[in-house]
């Protein structure tokens, strides 16, 4: 079968019979029926623009004039039924004509047949454009290439190696001598015969030895009587049947290149001296010299047969011998022994090695991870960080700065920070800060400034000086804290004292109150000695135990309100954590007072609900989380989930809120508190609250749900008690239909449990 552009002949489509794959040629394909186009394949549409229906039936002549000129005087064989046989394809080049009247080079063939006295062709027709662009490229090449060998300033040669005459020569080799067929040994050794075939320095000589190039150095004096060395090379060129034919030679002069050499040879000395390690390798990675400082370094006891994979044997050897090639230089950083070292590379490619220095960096690196955990510490530092020029044009903010000011750092670089200013401060303020921070001196204090929002904030500022070793201010550091919070929460500390100071009176008349009221409640003997029992808790309470806390809340708010002017950030920070414990112990003292006497007075409202007591202990914990932590105590909620109970709410806060802060109370540092449940019985939930802590004896178990026996005790961290929180605990549980008592053993800890209605009771389930 005859082929075309790597594809057959024979197709599923036909003309009068005639099998045609038109479609699968890489080329424009035709088929014509006395010089009528019948079918066009995809390919000769995209070449021409047309689509097949357009052409079909059209004069061939439409889109190649030439081809029925070329047809018709040129006789084809008749063939009627093989088609494409081969002998009548003819070719021809020539040019198409596109749809849009655009003319392009063509090169196409012809097959034509004759059936049934039809005369049928098949025409393959291909865009050689780019062919003539090749051809163009191709010549324009050669005058580069040409203009190249011109060009260059060393003489070089093409030589015919049966007959030694030169072939080409290019301008530098040419000289005034140069003619047609001149031989080499004349036009370069002024010889009238050939150099025998015994010396050695003759390059061709050489070459037809071995077949291989050939480097020689050769002295040679030129027209001013100086000496001059030249390095010859000289390259074997074959024919294609493998005979040597030509040899090229060019060669340089090396005279400056052999004194540098001399010269090198000083500073190898220099180079073994060098106290740190200095390599040599070539282009394969072996080692070619290293110093003395080197074998150590490494480790090694001679510098023979090593590799730089040896030495390096975590480097890629084409990061060192790629150098070589390039003739450039590149570094890294390799350890060894706990040290760090910069290795340098530089590529030496005239003489095909290359060479290796190093630099100890040990100190440097250190100082780098230290400078990035300083970076590191700036950029997350909870307080803002901004560095200054010696003019006070900002060089650098850290994120806080952002977080409370609102600008971000792009919008403060080169700024100087006064569009921070409220116009609070007066321009002495500013005046006192700057002469003092110039003179040298670090400066603390509090501005009034402004966000971006246009909010207003306190921050309280550390600014120093940074001096160079000249002793001159180079920038300024200032270190901030936004206390806003802290400024507004000692102002309400102040108002929080004025207002304890009458609730005192308030809570005493209170207490008056109460105790007449509770006179008038129980008429029987047994009522009026529990009256009188509660009584006696109740003066008992107030005279030492309210009395003290208030007495020293008082003292401190005095102290913080006369000396407040004197004290510093640091004492105000002591007497005000002080007066907040005061503050809570009162607050929790009142609270348990208030509601133990409407437990008392029967005023307390029994509303029982459905409680999940998973959910109910997890977030009364969290209120006790930061008294845990500051005593390093594990509190626990150990429940069930989905475990529910039937009880009123606020009541379960008080009974639980006060067993937790009991046991956190005697607990030590260190210790854990745990709270669980369990089934005590069919109907009823029995909650424990058990700590690790001080635990008590049978006599202080009998007395602490007694009303008549006072007993109260301090903390492990002297923490002090109310005195009545089982009291009102147990009140509670039995208004919820359930009941309390305490497992404890002294040094071993105690465990609080009572019981509770299941919250099918209350559901009716």
């Amino acid at each position: 079968m005859e082929t075309y552009g790597n594809k057959g002949l024979a197709t599923e489509d036909s003309v009068d019979g005639t099998m045609f794959d038109a479609e699968s040629f890489f080329d424009a394909a035709i088929m014509l029926k006395n010089d009528r186009i019948q079918h066009i394949n995809h390919v000769a549409v995209m070449l021409f623009g047309y689509e097949s229906d357009e052409l079909k039936g059209k004069h061939v002549s439409i889109i190649v004039p030439e081809i029925i000129e070329i047809m018709r005087n040129t006789e084809g064989p008749k063939l009627e039924s093989e088609a494409f046989a081969g002998e009548g394809r003819k070719s021809n080049a020539s040019h198409g004509i596109r749809k849009d009247g655009s003319k392009f080079p063509v090169k196409f063939t012809i097959s034509s047949w004759v059936d049934k006295k039809k005369t049928n062709s098949i025409i393959i027709i291909r865009d050689i454009s780019k062919l003539k662009t090749v051809g163009e490229e191709i010549q324009a090449k050669n005058k580069f290439f040409n203009d190249v060998f011109e060009s260059i300033i060393s003489p070089f040669y093409v030589i015919n190696v049966n007959d030694y005459s030169i072939e080409y020569a290019n301008k530098t080799a040419r000289g005034n001598n140069f003619r047609a067929g001149i031989k080499c040994y004349e036009l370069i050794h002024n010889r009238t015969t050939p150099c025998d075939e015994g010396v050695k320095t003759c390059p061709i000589n050489m070459i037809k030895e071995t077949n291989g190039p050939a480097v020689i150095n050769r002295a040679h004096t030129d027209k001013n009587g100086c000496e001059k060395i030249f390095e010859v090379h000289a390259q074997p060129l074959f024919d294609f049947n493998g005979s040597l034919k030509q040899v090229t030679k060019y060669s340089f002069d090396i005279t400056d290149r052999i004194k540098t050499e001399s010269e090198l040879q000083k500073w190898a000395d220099i180079v073994k001296m060098n106290p740190s390690p200095v390599i040599q390798f070539d282009t394969e990675g072996k080692v070619l010299l290293l110093n003395p400082a080197g074998m150590d370094f490494f480790r090694l006891s001679s510098d023979e047969d090593v590799c730089l994979n040896k030495l390096f044997p975590d480097i890629n050897i084409n990061t060192f011998t790629e150098n070589i090639v390039a003739g450039s230089s590149s570094s890294f950083e390799h350890s060894v022994a706990h040290r760090d070292f910069q290795f340098m590379i530089k590529g030496v490619p005239e003489y095909g090695i290359g060479l290796i220095y190093s630099l100890d960096i040990t100190k440097r690196k250190k100082a780098e991870i230290e400078l990035k955990k300083l970076e590191k510490a700036v950029l997350n530092a909870m307080m803002s960080v901004v560095i200054t020029d010696a003019d006070g044009i900002i060089e650098f903010a850290n994120p806080c700065f952002t977080k409370i000011t609102g600008y971000s750092v792009e919008e403060v670089i080169g700024k100087n920070p006064k569009f921070l200013k409220s116009g609070k401060h007066s321009r002495k303020y500013y005046k006192k800060l700057w002469n003092n921070l110039k003179s040298g001196n670090t400066w603390e204090g509090n501005f009034y400034n402004k966000k971006k929002n246009g909010e207003y904030y306190w921050q309280f500022s550390h600014i120093a000086p940074i001096m160079n070793d000249k002793g001159e201010i180079t920038h300024f550091v200032d270190v901030s804290e936004d206390i806003t919070e802290k400024k507004n929460a000692r102002d309400e500390l102040i108002k929080l004292n004025q207002r304890l100071q009458k609730s005192e009176l308030e809570v005493l008349r209170e207490a008056r109150t109460l105790a007449k009221t509770n006179e008038k409640l129980f008429e029987s003997e047994i009522k009026l000695k529990q009256i009188n029992d509660s009584k006696d808790k109740f003066f008992s309470i107030i005279a030492h135990d309210l009395r003290g806390p208030f007495s020293g809340f008082i003292g401190l708010s005095e102290l913080m309100e006369k000396e407040y002017n004197n004290l510093d950030s640091e004492a105000i920070a002591r007497i005000s954590k002080s007066m907040s414990k005061s503050a809570k112990q009162l607050f929790n003292l009142l609270e348990n007072l208030l509601e133990w006497s409407k437990a008392q007075m029967g005023r307390m409202e029994f509303n029982p609900v459905t409680i999940d007591i998973y959910d109910f202990a997890s977030r009364l914990s969290g209120l006790y989380m930061e008294t845990a932590l500051q005593k390093d105590i594990d509190l626990i909620v150990d429940l069930d989930r989905d475990t529910f109970i039937a009880a009123d709410s606020y009541m379960l806060n008080t009974i639980l809120r006060n067993l937790v802060s009991n046991a956190l109370k005697f607990t030590p540092i260190g210790g854990k508190v745990v709270l669980t449940a369990a089934n005590h019985n069919n109907n009823r939930i029995r909650i424990s609250v058990a700590d690790n802590g001080v635990g008590m004896d049978e006599e202080a178990m009998e007395k602490i749900f007694r009303m008549d026996a006072k007993y109260s005790t301090a903390g492990t961290e002297n923490e002090r008690g109310t005195g009545l929180g089982l009291l009102l605990c147990m009140e509670l549980i039995e208004l919820n239909g359930g009941k309390i008592w305490v497992d404890s053993e002294v040094g071993k800890g105690s465990e609080f449990h009572f019981t509770l209605p299941k919250a099918s009771e209350l559901r009716g389930d």
